[in-house]
């Protein structure tokens, strides 16, 4: 098995685990509790990213995989503080160091480019059987035999990275890739800080699929497993990847407009069923995946690989760290949504992608500047 296939299977099935644990949570803890996790678990990536760029990205991934093993058998018992403490943890240590693992096998590239993209669909194949599973789990044997699974992905999880370690080695930095990395600017700078802003908006909109979405699913349209709903997302996701177009196209302010555009239209198809009737069909739900799903396949690939292009490669982990410092955000501000304020998100999304479209409009050179302003 290749370097690359180790850390495919390894996010799949810490993926699995991941949102097997998030369908039951919403439910076992309630929305808070989600907000705090996932506000948890992509806030401890800064410590993830410093320790993986200080000790060893391998060991540092397999230290998270143990953690989140430990975190969803504590779940399992019904330990329910230390097991999200366990969790965030292990999230904080896996998540920066395994997508910095992969980045660190490439060179700045196309193949670097197609190694996330297939990276991005490992995580939705792991993600796709998630809730269905967990869902029947928890109706057939209770909370514990969800936690119980999950705590035996993530395991298997660090034995993939465990067998593949003597492969899982960092390339050589080339002599012109240290130039590189010596020559990187303020606007790089500048650019990486308007991704992760745009990020935490989008992100605090998508990731109401696990609070404000399964409410709604329950409460409205009277779902008798609500999570299950979420499978949708990484099956439109897949089906999205796959197009060729949207893997290869890679102007960043199109695309983060149109993210943002596309959520904000699935909030507002949420929005228009309150006012329409048969406004508790699953159709509406499946659209809000559609559009939203959409958006996700626009931005998370791309941002996955530009977060550790856009700077050198000593900071890759950082930079790592801050994307998924982004999703922390907009995973708090999920768990402080409801199905109250959709339109307030909706508005908010579309807000967004007002100011990227502007803020990150091209800027003539000052050349350019000069050129035009005597014609």
């Amino acid at each position: 098995m290749t370097p690359q296939r180790h850390i495919y299977l390894a996010i799949a099935l810490e993926r699995f685990a991941w949102y097997a644990m998030l369908g039951a949570l919403v439910l076992w803890r309630g929305e808070a509790s989600v907000g705090d996790l996932l506000a948890a678990a992509y806030l401890l990536p800064l410590v993830g990213g410093w320790l993986g760029s200080q000790l060893s990205l391998r060991t540092v991934t397999l230290t998270g995989a143990v953690a989140l093993a430990i975190g969803y058998a504590l779940a399992s018992v019904d330990y329910a503080t230390a097991a999200l403490v366990a969790l965030a943890l292990g999230c904080g240590l896996f998540k920066p160091c395994l997508g910095t693992l992969l980045g660190s096998l490439y060179p700045i590239g196309p193949d670097r480019t197609q190694a996330y993209s297939r990276y991005y669909i490992a995580i939705q194949l792991g993600s796709l059987p998630s809730t269905l599973v967990g869902a029947w789990l928890r109706s057939h044997f209770g909370f514990w035999a969800v936690f119980a699974v999950c705590a035996t992905s993530a395991a298997a999880a660090g034995l993939t990275i465990a067998a593949g370690w003597s492969k899982l080695q960092p390339r050589r930095e080339s002599i012109a890739e240290a130039v590189i990395d010596g020559a990187i600017t303020k606007a790089q700078w500048g650019k990486l800080a308007g991704l992760l802003a745009g990020a935490v908006v989008f992100f605090a909109a998508f990731q109401q699929q696990q609070t404000t979405l399964v409410v709604w699913a329950r409460d409205v349209c009277r779902v008798e497993y609500p999570e299950t709903l979420s499978s949708l997302n990484p099956l439109f996701c897949m089906a999205l990847l796959l197009v060729p177009a949207i893997g290869a196209w890679s102007a960043l302010r199109e695309r983060m407009t149109l993210a943002m555009l596309s959520i904000a239209a699935a909030f507002c198809l949420l929005i228009l069923s309150q006012h329409m009737r048969g406004g508790d069909s699953l159709a509406w739900l499946v659209g809000w995946y559609a559009l939203g799903t959409l958006g996700e396949a626009l931005i998370s690939p791309l941002g996955m690989n530009l977060v550790t292009s856009l700077v050198p490669r000593r900071y890759a982990p950082l930079a790592m760290s801050l994307w998924l410092l982004s999703m922390s955000a907009g995973g708090k501000l999920a768990g402080l949504a409801s199905v109250r304020t959709v339109g307030v998100t909706a508005v908010a999304c579309v807000c967004a992608a007002v100011w990227f479209w502007v803020s990150e409009r091209p800027r003539a050179t000052p050349q350019l500047a000069a050129q035009l302003s005597t014609n």
